[in-house]
């Protein structure tokens, strides 16, 4: 009997052994798998802060671009209180120019689908306006006058728009391809190409002069046969043609392309030399200073349109229209002037 409560002993004894055992080695894998956990919890709360480049350096970058950028400086100055009062403005030219304004706020803010061309399509119209509401007011240098004849100056909140000026007077308003290119870091290829290729080619809405022209007096100047290189911007023109898509870029390219063609001539390409009316008189073409030069340069832009078919508003080839004038020149029936021997730009 008492061997077996000795025996019965022992394996309790072996038992609760084992129980502590077990507890113990629990205890310590509790402990160890909670010291784990907190040891990430402290690596997770202890890692540097990542940065948020994308949308937050693309905001201070708009931020800055729209507090340096003539357009943007423009388009985010309050309209002077005298031009939406004015009743020499139409509500028509008032709604456009609100549209344009907030446009280029879009655009400087970064947000899609606003581009220079779209803007540059607007400025067009916007200025077709103004000038409509211009005839018969009287106006200053960069300003237009309101109903109490204050003077609004209006470029200081109309983005990408000159004024054209002739002797001291404001003549109007015109888009300007210059102050487009100050504002570059705004758009996207395709506007980078046509306002960097105008502008070296010296083209600009608001000068009153095309870069043919050397200005002599406040409305005209003499040609420069033999000193511009009418063939080079031709094909710079025509290459750019292929690379732009936007339609006012395509317009412009068009009306350039035409208003050389008619530079080249000295602007005789509607002149009737058949006309014997009571007004009848010979046309002259003035040259700064070589008169060989006209013929010259004639003859090379002259391949250019047989190469390059080019026809006028009317549907005649330009290639034919530049041939007669050449031989209406050699038959002495246009006189070629020098500049430089007499004044003959007019004036």
């Amino acid at each position: 009997m008492k061997k077996s409560i000795t025996i019965f002993g022992i394996l309790l004894g072996l038992i609760a052994l084992g129980i502590a055992y077990y507890g113990y080695k629990l205890h310590k894998e509790l402990g160890y798998s909670q010291n784990t956990q907190t040891d990430i919890k402290t690596t997770i709360t202890t890692q540097p802060t990542a940065e948020k480049p994308s949308r937050t350096l693309k905001t201070e970058a708009l931020e800055e671009i729209k507090n340096k950028t003539t357009g943007c400086i423009a388009a985010f100055t309050p309209v002077d209180e005298n031009y939406t009062k004015s009743k020499n403005i139409s509500d028509q030219t008032k709604k456009l120019l609100d549209q344009y304004r907030k446009n280029w706020q879009s655009l400087c803010r970064g947000q899609e689908g606003f581009t220079l061309n779209l803007l540059w399509n607007e400025a067009e119209e916007l200025t077709r306006l103004e000038h409509k509401d211009a005839q018969g007011h009287s106006e200053s240098d960069l300003c237009d006058r309101g109903e109490d004849g204050e003077c609004y100056p209006i470029m200081l909140f109309t983005p990408g728009i000159a004024g054209l000026h002739a002797e001291g007077m404001l003549l109007g308003f015109a888009p300007s391809q210059e102050l487009f290119a100050e504002n570059l870091v705004l758009g996207n290829q395709e506007d980078k190409d046509f306002f960097t290729t105008y502008t070296s080619l010296g083209f600009d809405n608001s000068n009153n002069f095309y870069p043919w022209i050397d200005q002599t007096w406040d409305y005209g100047g003499c040609t420069k046969y033999g000193n511009y290189d009418w063939t080079k911007t031709l094909n710079i023109l025509n290459a750019l043609s292929k690379k732009v898509t936007g339609t006012a870029y395509r317009e412009n390219i068009s009306a350039s392309t035409n208003d050389l063609i008619d530079g080249v001539t000295d602007n005789l390409l509607d002149h009737d030399f058949e006309y014997k009316g009571q007004h009848a008189f010979t046309p002259h073409i003035c040259s700064c200073d070589k008169k060989e030069a006209v013929l010259s340069d004639m003859e090379k832009v002259l391949e250019y349109a047989k190469s390059h078919p080019l026809n006028l508003k009317d549907g005649t080839a330009v290639s034919s229209r530049i041939s007669e004038i050449i031989t209406h020149i050699k038959n002495g029936k246009v006189d070629v002037l020098s500049q430089a021997e007499r004044h003959c730009s007019g004036g």
